[in-house]
C-alpha cells in the first residue's frame, strides 16, 4: 500500500503493522498491534530467532526478516536497541513504511533530525513513543494550565531495579518521558539546562528552565518505592499527579488541586476525561488514524535554533 493509499483508507481498511524488535518493549507493541480491530499484525523480526518465534506463536503472526517486513507492512514499530535506530528507522523510511520508534529517535540530535528530514521529504509518519503525552491526565493537566499562572513544574519517574536488560542510564529509558510531557504541557521549548546524576546514571535529576516556568525533572532505578508523579505550581493553586499503579486504581485520587489555602480538591470526571490505565490503548489507534489521515512527519525539521 503506497503512501496515498494509505492517505486514502477507509475506516473499514486493514492496516498492515509490523514490529522491529520484540524485547520487552517490543513485545507490548507487537500485543496491542495484534488486539487493534482494524490492524493486522503481519509479521515481526528479532535478531535472537527464539525470542522471534515465541512473540509470533503468542499473537498468531510469523517471525520474518526485515527485508521481509518492510515488503508487507504500511507501519512499523522500531524498538531495537538505541544504537540501532538511526539505520533501522532510516531503512524503514526509504522503503515507504511509516515509522513509530522508541524512545529516544535516535542517539543524537542531529541523528534525530536527519530521521526527522528523511521522513518529511518522503512524506511518511514518524511518530516516537512517547507514550505520557496520551495520558488522560497529562492531557487534563495541560487544558487545566492554560488558565494558570505557572511557576513552576516538577515530574518524578522512580522506582527499583527492573528485572529486564536495561539501557545504560535512566535519562534515555526514564527521564526522556518527562521531559517531553513537561515541554507538551508547557507548549515551550527550554531556554537551559542542568543535570547531574549518581550510581552510575541510575538516578538522574535536571532543572530546565522555560521563559519564567522553572521545571525539575528526576529518574532513578535505584529508588525501594515506585512514584509517578506530576505536579504543577501556580499562583492561584497547586495540580498534582498521583498516576495509579496498577489497573482499578481509584480514579479520584490520581488527579487533585489544591486552590490556594484550601484542602485538596479532586478533579471532577467532567474534568479529567478517563482514568489513564489503558494509555497503551489509546495512544496506538490514535496513530493509526495520523497514517490513515496520510498526514506527514509528526516531527518537523528544526535548524539549530
Amino acid at each position: 500500500m503506497s503512501t496515498e493509499q494509505v492517505a486514502d483508507a477507509t475506516t473499514d481498511e486493514q492496516l498492515r503493522a509490523g514490529v522491529v524488535g520484540v524485547g520487552s518493549m517490543g513485545e507490548n507493541h507487537a500485543r496491542v498491534y495484534a488486539e487493534l480491530p482494524r490492524v493486522d499484525l503481519v509479521g515481526i523480526t528479532d535478531h535472537d530467532d527464539d525470542v522471534a518465534d515465541r512473540v509470533a506463536a503468542a499473537y498468531d503472526t510469523e517471525a520474518v526478516s526485515l527485508e521481509t517486513i518492510l515488503e508487507r507492512c504500511d507501519v512499523v514499530t522500531v524498538a531495537v536497541p538505541t544504537h540501532a535506530h538511526y539505520e533501522t528507522v532510516s531503512t524503514c523510511l526509504e522503503a515507504g513504511v511509516h515509522v513509530l520508534v522508541e524512545k529516544p529517535i535516535a542517539e543524537t540530535v542531529q541523528q534525530g533530525r536527519e530521521l526527522a528530514e528523511q521522513a518529511h521529504d518522503a512524506g511518511l509518519v514518524l511518530q516516537v513513543g512517547h507514550i505520557e503525552r496520551f495520558n488522560p491526565a497529562v492531557q487534563t493537566v495541560a487544558e487545566l494550565i492554560d488558565d494558570l499562572d505557572v511557576i513552576s513544574v516538577a515530574a518524578e519517574r522512580l522506582g527499583p531495579p527492573v528485572d529486564r536488560v536495561a539501557p545504560g542510564n535512566v535519562i534515555y529509558d526514564l527521564m526522556v518521558h518527562d521531559v517531553d510531557v513537561v515541554g507538551a504541557i508547557l507548549d515551550k521549548r527550554p531556554h537551559s539546562v542542568a543535570a547531574m546524576g549518581t550510581d552510575d546514571g541510575q538516578y538522574a535529576t535536571a532543572t530546565i528552565e522555560y521563559d519564567d516556568v522553572v521545571a525539575t525533572v528526576t529518574a532513578s532505578r535505584v529508588t525501594q518505592k515506585k512514584v509517578r508523579r506530576l505536579t504543577v505550581t501556580a499562583r492561584e493553586c497547586l495540580v498534582e499527579v498521583r498516576l495509579p499503579r496498577a489497573v482499578g486504581a481509584d480514579p479520584p485520587r490520581f488527579l487533585s488541586r489544591i486552590p490556594r489555602g484550601r484542602r485538596p480538591v479532586p478533579i471532577s470526571p467532567r474534568e479529567r476525561r478517563r482514568t489513564p490505565s489503558r494509555r497503551h490503548r489509546r495512544a496506538a489507534p490514535q496513530r493509526t488514524r495520523v497514517v490513515r489521515r496520510g498526514s506527514q512527519s509528526l516531527l518537523r525539521p528544526r535548524g539549530n535554533g
